[in-house]
C-alpha cells in the first residue's frame, strides 16, 4: 500500500556477513587500488602494503601523483638558487679559496643530479632501457658525491670553530683540494662502481629510473652515514662558541668584549644552518611511516628540493663578505660611469 510505512524489519532465518577489506590510496579523483596488496594479519588487524612514490620522494620510496607539482617547483628554485650561488664564487675572485672551491663542488653535484632528476626522471617514466639505467646511475653517483662533499664541508666547519688559524693555514694550501677531491668524487665511485658491478640490472624499474630495493641500501646507508658524521660535527663544534661565550658571561665582560664574540655566534648559527643543509632533513625519509607519513613525506620533498636555496642563503646572503661584493657590483652597475667592460671589472671583484 502506497502509505504502509515499515519500521522495523525481523529477519527470522540467520545470515552471515562476509566483509572483505580492500586496501586503496586516492589518486585526486577517485579511489584506486592499483600498487597495494592486501594481506590480513589476523580478525581484527590487516596489513596494507603499497608503493605510491613522487617524483622527488621517490628516493626513499613514497609516491603520489599529486606531489609532482610541488616537486617541480621546489627544484626549479633550488637549480635558480645553486647557478646564483655557483656564478658568485667562480666570477668574485676575491672570494676564492680552498674552502670556496669544496663549495663550488657541492654546488655542482647538488645541479647536476637535481637538473637530470627534474629532466630526465619524467620522460623515462614507466620504462626500462639502457638509459634510464643511465639515469640511475647518474642520480646515484651525483647525490652520493654531493653528500660527500657536504659531509667534507661540515668537517671543515668543524675545523674553522676548534682551530681557526690552523684552518686559515689548511684553506690556502692549493695542495689540500686533491686530497678533498679523492673523498668527494673517490667514496662515491667506490660505492656506485661495486653496485653497478653485483646488481646492474637493478639501475632503473618499471616504475621509475631509480635504484632498486634490493641495492637502495647503497644509496640510504651512505645517507644515513652522512647524517650521523654531520651530528657528530655539530655538536663539537658548537661546544667551543658555547663556552667561550659562558666564560664571558661569568667574567661580565664589557659590551666590546661581547662584540668579539659576534663571530664566534655567528658561527653558532652557521652551525646549526648547516645541519639543515647536510641533509638531517633526510631524516623525514626514514620516518614515512605510520598515520603521518604523508605529513613527512610532503616536508621531505619540500626540504630536500630546496636544499640550493638552503646554499645561497647560508653561503652568500648570510656571508659579509658576499654582501660586500653583491653592493660594490649594484653600485657599479648603477654608476653612469659604467662602461661596456663592466663584465670584466666585476671579475675582479
Amino acid at each position: 500500500h502506497r502509505n504502509c510505512r515499515v519500521d522495523r524489519i525481523t529477519v527470522l532465518q540467520g545470515v552471515t556477513y562476509s566483509i572483505m577489506d580492500i586496501c586503496v590510496f586516492w589518486d585526486g579523483k577517485r579511489w584506486s587500488t592499483n600498487g597495494c596488496d592486501t594481506k590480513p594479519v589476523n580478525s581484527t588487524h590487516t596489513l596494507c602494503s603499497c608503493s605510491h612514490l613522487s617524483s622527488f620522494a621517490i628516493l626513499t620510496s613514497f609516491e603520489k601523483e599529486h606531489k609532482n607539482v610541488l616537486t617541480f617547483i621546489g627544484l626549479s628554485v633550488s637549480i635558480l638558487c645553486l647557478t646564483l650561488s655557483f656564478l658568485t664564487f667562480v666570477l668574485c675572485r676575491a672570494l676564492r679559496s680552498a674552502h670556496t672551491s669544496v663549495l663550488l663542488a657541492l654546488i655542482g653535484c647538488l645541479f647536476l643530479a637535481q637538473l637530470l632528476f627534474l629532466l630526465g626522471t619524467p620522460q623515462t617514466w614507466n620504462r626500462v632501457s639502457t638509459f634510464c639505467s643511465i639515469i640511475a646511475g647518474g642520480l646515484h653517483f651525483f647525490f652520493l658525491c654531493a653528500f660527500s662533499w657536504m659531509s667534507v664541508e661540515s668537517i671543515l666547519l668543524f675545523l674553522t670553530v676548534r682551530n681557526l688559524q690552523a684552518m686559515n693555514y689548511l684553506t690556502t694550501r692549493r695542495s689540500l683540494f686533491p686530497l678533498l677531491c679523492a673523498i668527494g668524487f673517490g667514496v662515491p665511485v667506490v660505492i656506485v662502481t661495486i653496485s653497478a658491478a653485483i646488481q646492474p640490472l637493478e639501475y632503473g624499474t618499471s616504475k621509475a629510473c631509480w635504484l632498486s630495493s634490493k641495492i637502495i641500501w647503497s644509496f640510504l646507508g651512505p645517507v644515513l652515514a652522512h647524517i650521523v658524521v654531520s651530528l657528530v660535527m655539530f655538536i663539537h663544534s658548537c661546544s667551543t662558541p658555547i663556552l667561550r661565550l659562558s666564560h664571558f658571561c661569568s667574567l661580565k665582560t664589557s659590551r666590546k668584549s661581547w662584540v668579539l664574540q659576534y663571530p664566534a655566534m655567528l658561527l653558532i648559527f652557521k652551525s646549526l644552518a648547516q645541519v639543515l643543509l647536510l641533509g638531517c632533513t633526510w631524516l623525514l625519509g626514514y620516518f614515512q611511516l605510520g598515520a603521518g607519513a604523508p605529513v613527512m613525506a610532503y616536508l621531505f620533498i619540500l626540504l630536500n628540493s630546496l636544499q640550493g636555496f638552503f646554499i645561497f642563503l647560508v653561503h652568500c646572503l648570510l656571508n659579509r663578505q658576499v654582501r660586500i661584493k653583491y653592493r660594490a657590483s649594484k653600485a657599479f652597475y648603477l654608476s653612469p660611469r659604467c662602461s661596456t667592460n663592466s663584465t670584466f671589472k666585476f671579475l675582479r671583484l
